[in-house]
């Protein structure tokens, strides 16, 4: 059982991981630094897969530790203060992933509104030029 323990602390380590490192790459965000978005994407789902691998590791180990009742109970306490701190990690992670999602929902906004205006003070500049008679542009590009 002290397997099961040990692989549960290594989780949350990893989730803390996950945590700060989603964290971190947010305050960037808001200060408009993208240069890391593929670095971050790749360390977040390798820290994933390190933690599916877990689970993985955490069933084998409790099918192999052959529990009574009685050692089941013992190890009660322990296993939940473990899973309640995930639970807390993982609530953390769903919270600043949101924060995220919305950062990355205004910066979209605000691209498609800049494109807009761009695209509107292009028509108009095209209006004017098309509105223009041959003369007077010849005579604005003489001047030029």
């Amino acid at each position: 059982m002290e397997d099961v323990l040990a692989y549960l602390e290594l989780k949350n380590r990893y989730y803390e991981k996950f945590l700060n490192l989603t964290e971190k790459f947010l305050v960037g965000a808001r200060q408009n630094r993208w240069e890391g978005l593929e670095l971050f994407v790749d360390s977040r789902e390798r820290i994933l897969n390190i933690i599916r691998s877990f689970d993985f590791k955490i069933a084998q180990a409790f099918e192999a530790a052959k529990l009574d009742n009685q050692q089941i109970e013992f190890f009660r306490p322990q296993v939940k203060e473990l899973m309640d701190r995930r639970d807390s990690l993982v609530s953390k992670i769903v919270s600043v992933d949101l924060d995220l999602m919305q950062h990355l929902e205004d910066v979209r906004s605000e691209t498609i509104r800049d494109l807009k205006k761009t695209i509107s003070v292009g028509q108009k500049i095209q209006s004017f030029e098309e509105s223009e008679s041959p003369e007077i542009r010849k005579q604005f590009k003489h001047t030029a």
